[in-house]
């Protein structure tokens, strides 16, 4: 992700959205409560991103 694309997603983000260092780069992270990842997870899971 460009610099320019994060600054962006900064500008516009949902008060849950941060930037985390991982391995030197910052990658945008979504902060949320066990439960609910928990919850996304088990929605997601097995599912694929094209269908």
């Amino acid at each position: 992700m460009a610099d320019t694309e994060l600054e962006e997603l900064l500008a516009q983000r949902h008060k849950d959205v941060t930037l985390f260092d991982f391995e030197g780069k910052k990658v945008p992270c979504i902060i949320m409560e066990e439960k609910r990842f928990d919850d996304v997870m088990k929605a997601i899971a097995g599912k694929t991103s094209l269908g």
